[in-house]
């Protein structure tokens, strides 16, 4: 996904929340973002200051909320972005369309059918169709890893109503996923035999 993206430096992930965005600023390997959940004018200034720092590691501002002054002052820095420097909205409703326009769309609406035909076949304990499924919500994420991490998460957290007990250990691991940015496909394997271990 990184090389698809890097000719890009200003997204707007749709349907997204800050975490999701933190998920995304990890899927381009960008090791230091600042994150504004309700950026001011007195903000921007200091994004330029940031901006024009000399730095051969790249930088991620996550914006949620901003008002019009705010925004306006935006424009200049995404109209001629600095090299290295990435512009992550995640509360598009609240961006202008100039903004947007100037944008990367990126999906984070995840189909609650989907996470209902996972939970279905976990249940009747149907191994080979709940890993095609698996594969298939895969797909739909079109290797946007933030999206696919959003389904996990929503499936484990459906877990956890009905065995919370043995559902710990999933969310230590998927926790373990964000923070330390692991192998998904390790992830998903021993996401696997832990559920076959609960379903026994």
């Amino acid at each position: 996904m990184k090389q698809y993206l890097s000719k890009f430096t200003t997204f707007a992930l749709i349907n997204a929340t800050l975490d999701d965005a933190r998920d995304f600023c990890q899927s381009l390997n960008v090791p230091t973002w600042y994150e504004f959940e309700d950026l001011k004018l007195q903000d921007v200034n200091q994004i330029k200051i940031k901006s024009y720092e000399i730095s051969e590691k790249p930088y991620a501002f996550l914006i949620g909320k901003a008002n019009i002054e705010s925004q306006n002052a935006l424009l200049k820095l995404t109209e001629e972005p600095i090299n290295l420097n990435y512009f992550i909205f995640y509360q598009t409703e609240y961006i202008i369309d100039t903004l947007i326009s100037r944008s990367q769309i990126i999906n984070f609406n995840i189909e609650d059918q989907n996470i209902d035909k996972l939970f279905e076949f976990f249940e009747k304990k149907d191994k080979s169709n709940f890993l095609k499924e698996l594969l298939n919500i895969r797909n739909l994420s079109k290797q946007n890893k933030p999206l696919f991490l959003k389904y996990i998460k929503s499936f484990i957290k459906r877990l956890s109503y009905d065995f919370p007990e043995n559902s710990i250990f999933l969310i230590r691991q998927y926790k373990d996923l964000r923070t330390y940015n692991l192998n998904i496909d390790l992830f998903l394997a021993n996401m696997c035999i832990e559920l076959w271990r609960i379903k026994k």
